[in-house]
């Protein structure tokens, strides 16, 4: 894994090509309240080289303008040698493992692969690993409404609605509990990592919307995003502690099957001998 290191501000710029339809003004103003108490986030910026010692932002577009809005001059970074067209198979990626993308950021990416990029549709959606319906859905609007797959990935248009006006009606489902068919209590610590991560991609995600209709009340906002901004934290927390928990258990693990070998091997030798 890439280390961490610090970078100047001025030395870094927002990619050419974002994978969301917008910013929330909203997040990274509640992100700079987090950056001018800690000192910086919990998590760097990914970046990638661009030439004449300067960055291009991968994953982190709202902590970067949270930097800028706290007046800080260096960025902690993780550095990554990747083209542009990785950088935002990349960013689609690590946001669809925090689970905090839309159907709307997903076909985002695909067009900006496809128009901007220019790769070949079917190669677009193998890149981005698309769960077969959603590749379905996105090729047929690609083949058949292209116009409406654009005011999509504008963000002008939900894919639901952009498949009713094409004539392929999504059927709505019943929101499937975060819980079910899961046996937590059969999971490795890694796993339960994962679902707490999956736990913080949701709670972001369910809350931005929240955010947005209250900002124009300061007061319920401010305090609506502190609270929110504890329980990330507190996550974040979680998931530090339940890594370290499994990295304790690897090399105890590691211990006991060392020591368990060098036994068999005392016993064999002391057999022999007789």
């Amino acid at each position: 894994m890439s280390s961490e290191v610090w970078i100047e501000v001025e030395k870094i710029q927002l990619p050419r090509h974002y994978i969301r339809a917008s910013v929330h003004e909203g997040f990274w103003h509640r992100l700079s309240r987090e950056i001018e108490e800690y000192g910086r986030s919990f998590e760097p910026i990914v970046v990638r080289p661009i030439g004449d010692g300067k960055y291009e932002v991968i994953d982190g577009v709202h902590r970067f303008n949270a930097y800028v809005k706290a007046g800080k001059k260096m960025v902690p970074c993780i550095v990554h040698e990747v083209d542009e067209v990785e950088a935002i198979v990349e960013a689609y990626r690590i946001n669809k493992a925090r689970n905090n993308l839309s159907s709307s950021d997903t076909v985002r990416a695909f067009y900006i692969l496809v128009k901007e990029m220019k790769l070949p549709a079917e190669l677009a959606v193998e890149k981005l690993k698309l769960h077969p319906v959603a590749k379905s859905r996105i090729l047929a609007l690609y083949s058949s409404r292209p116009d409406l797959l654009e005011k999509v990935a504008k963000g002008e248009l939900s894919l639901r609605r952009a498949l009713e006006l094409a004539g392929r009606p999504v059927e709505k489902k019943k929101p499937t509990p975060i819980v079910e068919g899961k046996d937590f209590s059969k999971m490795s610590l890694e796993e339960l990592v994962e679902e707490l991560e999956r736990v913080k991609g949701l709670l972001i995600v369910v809350t931005a919307p929240i955010e947005k209709r209250i900002y124009d009340n300061v007061e319920l906002w401010k305090s609506f995003g502190e609270h929110l901004t504890t329980a990330i934290q507190s996550i974040d927390e979680m998931v530090k502690i339940t890594r370290e928990a499994a990295s304790s258990q690897e090399k105890r693990d590691k211990g006991s099957e060392k020591g368990e070998r060098k036994g068999n091997k005392r016993g064999k030798t002391s057999s022999n001998t007789r």
